[in-house]
């Protein structure tokens, strides 16, 4: 019973592991830098830069 226990465990925890993996990579493939939450002065610096160009064409 303790084996068939501690092998649910490891699959949960190598389960919950593949899903924060792939949400990680589908969100990197987006391209800049959208893998994370945090607003950064970089994300900022570049939606500010997308701003001026949509603005000029």
């Amino acid at each position: 019973m303790s084996l068939f226990l501690n092998i649910l465990i490891v699959a949960i925890i190598i389960g919950g592991a593949g899903v924060v993996l792939y949400r990680h990579l589908k969100k990197s493939k987006a391209g800049s830098c959208p893998a994370c939450e945090y607003d950064c002065a970089a994300k900022q610096q570049l939606k500010k830069h997308q701003m001026e160009q949509h603005h000029s064409s």
